[in-house]
């Protein structure tokens, strides 16, 4: 009986370090940036790292470029306001709970309206990126 529980228990010792990711970056492997996913698009910086690791030297340029890129994209989303001069001064949530006014921001209701609305919208933004960068490691991965 001894024997079967000390095999059961290296058996399952053996079966969980095959199932582990290696990392090549320490900062992806304090993160487990590949088995949990990143709850900032900021964590997803040193994926270009484990492609470098696996000899992918082409893959990193462009996994570099194209997050400089992502990175742009969600700044330019997540600004509340579009330049003056433009049609519509607000973006989607100051344009529905604000009706494209800044001092409907004075009224309590209207404003925290607008904040929830927009926070909704910033963190809906960071997921598309997150979306975004994984899809495409995995796609310069495998190439």
């Amino acid at each position: 009986m001894k024997k079967f529980l000390a095999i059961l228990v290296l058996g399952l010792l053996w079966s969980n370090s095959g199932n582990a990711t290696e990392y090549c970056s320490s900062l992806n492997e304090s993160k487990k940036i590949l088995d949990i996913r990143a709850k900032s698009y900021v964590d997803l910086i040193f994926l270009g790292e484990e492609l470098a690791c696996i000899g992918k030297l082409k893959e990193v340029k462009i996994y570099s470029r194209e997050f400089l890129n992502a990175q742009t994209e969600w700044v330019n989303e997540i600004v509340p306001m579009y330049p003056k001069g433009s049609k519509n001064r607000f973006k989607i949530c100051g344009q529905i709970h604000l009706n494209d006014d800044i001092d409907n921001l004075s009224d309590p209701e209207k404003a925290k309206k607008y904040h929830k609305c927009e926070e909704e919208r910033i963190k809906k933004a960071e997921e598309n990126t997150i979306t975004y960068l994984y899809n495409l490691f995995y796609k310069l991965k495998d190439q």
